[in-house]
C-alpha cells in the first residue's frame, strides 16, 4: 500500500487481576455466594480489571512518538490513526497490499515494546483480510437437495451392500 495511507489502529488492552476476576465470575454463579447476580457496571469493571490510567498513558505515549494520533482512550482500549509507514516503523513489520491495493495485510506479527507484553492483548487494523475471505463452492457431485432423501450409493455391490445392513442392525 502507499505509505501514506492512513490505517485506524485499535488496541486492545489485556483485562488485568486475571485472578480476582474469576472469583468474581464464580460467586456471580454461586446462589450461596453474597454476590450472587451482583453484576458490575462498566466503569465499575474498568476500574478493576481494565488497565490503569498509568499504563494507558504509557501506551498511548509510544504511539504518540511513533507518530500516531489518539482518537480515544479507555481502560479497555485505544483507537489510533497512523499512516503505513508509521506502523510499520512502530511495530517492527512489514505491511503488503495486493495488485489492486483492496487487500494489505503486515508480513509479520507485529512487535511491541517488552514493557507491553502483560498489557497490550491484540492489535486490528493492520490488515484487512478479513474482509477478503475466500468464498468455496460445493463441487456438483457434493449438492443435493436437502429436503430430498440421499439416494443409495449405487458403486457398493450387492454382497457389499449386505454386510452394511447387517452390521448397522
Amino acid at each position: 500500500p502507499d505509505a501514506n495511507a492512513t490505517l485506524v489502529v485499535r488496541v486492545t488492552f489485556a483485562l488485568r487481576n486475571r485472578a480476582a476476576l474469576e472469583r468474581l465470575l464464580a460467586d456471580q454463579q454461586n446462589p450461596s455466594s453474597p454476590l450472587y447476580h451482583q453484576w458490575l457496571t462498566p466503569d465499575e469493571f474498568n476500574a478493576r480489571f481494565g488497565r490503569t490510567q498509568a499504563e494507558v498513558a504509557a501506551v498511548s505515549n509510544w504511539l504518540a512518538r511513533n507518530g500516531f494520533d489518539v482518537l480515544d482512550a479507555s481502560a479497555r482500549e485505544l483507537v489510533t490513526r497512523a499512516s503505513v509507514a508509521q506502523a510499520e516503523r512502530a511495530f517492527a513489520t512489514s505491511i503488503a497490499a495486493s495488485p489492486s491495493g483492496a487487500v494489505f495485510a503486515n508480513t509479520a506479527d507485529p512487535k511491541i515494546p517488552r514493557r507491553f507484553r502483560h498489557v497490550v492483548a491484540s492489535m486490528q487494523g493492520l490488515d484487512n483480510t478479513i474482509n477478503s475471505q475466500a468464498f468455496e463452492r460445493p463441487h456438483p457431485r457434493h449438492q443435493h437437495n436437502l429436503a430430498e432423501k440421499p439416494q443409495a450409493d449405487t458403486n457398493i455391490t450387492a454382497p457389499r451392500q449386505a454386510a452394511l445392513a447387517s452390521a448397522h442392525d
